[in-house]
Parts: C-alpha cells; sequence; structure tokens
C-alpha cells in the first residue's frame, strides 16, 4: 500500500509543493512512521533534485 503512496507523494512533489505538504500531514494522521520515513527521505531527494535543477541550468 505505501508503494502507491510514494508514487503519488513523488508525483504531487513535482507538481507542487504545498501538495507535498498536505500529503505529508495526512501520512502524519495515518501515523505510518516506517513507511513515513521512507517516503519522506525519498520525496526530500526528488525534491531537492527538483530545486537544484533550476539552479545548474547555466
Amino acid at each position: 500500500m505505501y508503494k502507491l503512496w510514494t508514487f503519488s507523494a513523488t508525483n504531487l512533489a513535482s507538481i507542487s509543493i504545498s501538495m507535498l505538504l498536505q500529503v505529508s500531514h495526512a501520512m502524519n494522521i495515518i501515523h505510518v512512521s516506517q513507511a513515513s520515513d521512507e517516503i519522506k527521505n525519498k520525496v526530500l531527494k526528488k525534491v531537492k533534485n527538483f530545486q537544484v535543477k533550476p539552479k545548474s541550468r547555466n
């Protein structure tokens, strides 16, 4: 089940960071600590890559 969460969370991260925050809140409510940590790490990596891309356009 958390694989679907990872997929949708990473997609939302690409679309909008505010959406990502909503997903993060939803996961905190669900209390899936292990899956939540894995997803947060994956999403944070995606977000960092997403934020770095425009910078390294030179």
